[in-house]
């Protein structure tokens, strides 16, 4: 499934960056562990307060929902601070726990643009620069069974990008496939032509790609080096020539060759 914004967890936060990224017309998806979780309160339910009472007061007037849910699931309504100044008043509400999750679910189910999703997020996958999705997590019953399933490992070489996809082609067979960034994940950020990598196959599909554990890339963008300075334990931002950014010693200069882990997206030593 591909998104343009994944929020993790369903609580008052994720709830409103949800809401607000799809009221915007961004396909969103809210991840959360259980989805009748989502707003579930805490043992004091309330809602405001001396100092987040003005919080919900600027998410309401943004149009988020918080405010609305608590007018509905609200069972004592008050305001705290009343013998000082009105500068200080806080409104605060004490809510039915049970009816704002529920409030919050259905509320979130009947936006437009936003879907739910129901797991634990494993990792975040990332190509250097941003977040382009996460891995999740399935639980399954004890009672549940599930066939052997034999993945193939076979070796293969980069071409080159065609379009939105990159070419492979098997050491083999020689046979070439087209593979999408979605499929090929952080592995774009250490692609060059004529690296080698692995393809995951599992009855002649291909699930995923494997690469060696570490790879020589060239530096191409990087602040000046220190001439001597290889004992210093500072770091500083460079760029691969792949694309992908991460941190180098300060003695590393541009044009470097550097290996770098590809199971971390770290500096191992300058080649």
């Amino acid at each position: 499934m591909k998104f343009e914004v994944l929020v993790l967890g369903g609580g008052h936060a994720g709830i409103e960056a949800a809401h607000a990224a799809a009221k915007m017309g961004r396909s969103t998806a809210l991840l959360t562990a259980a989805l009748p979780a989502i707003g579930r309160m805490s043992c004091n339910p309330a809602i405001g307060g001396l100092a987040k009472g003005q919080l919900v007061r600027e998410i309401d007037a943004l149009g988020g929902l918080m405010g609305l849910l608590a007018d509905r699931a609200g069972i004592q309504f008050k305001i705290l601070n009343r013998s000082r100044g009105p500068a200080v008043w806080g409104p605060r509400a004490q809510c039915d726990k049970a009816l704002y999750a529920k409030l919050a679910r259905e509320a979130l189910q009947a936006t437009e643009n936003l879907t739910l999703l129901e797991g634990m997020a494993a990792r975040l996958s990332h190509d250097g620069r941003r977040v382009t999705g996460a891995v999740t997590e399935e639980t399954f019953r004890p009672e549940e069974k599930f066939g052997r399933a034999r993945i193939e490992r076979s070796e293969a070489q980069y071409l080159y990008k065609d379009g939105d996809n990159y070419v492979v082609m098997d050491s083999q067979t020689y046979d070439q496939f087209p593979l999408s960034a979605d499929l090929l994940g952080d592995a774009l950020g250490y692609l060059m032509e004529n690296a080698t990598l692995f393809l995951l196959q599992y009855d002649g599909r291909i699930l995923g790609v494997e690469l060696p554990t570490a790879v020589e890339l060239e530096i191409s963008e990087t602040e000046p080096g220190f001439k001597g300075d290889t004992a210093n334990a500072s770091f500083k931002p460079a760029t691969l020539e792949t694309g992908r950014q991460i941190d180098v010693p300060l003695f590393v200069n541009q044009g470097d060759r550097v290996r770098v882990d590809t199971r971390t997206g770290r500096y191992i030593e300058r080649v």
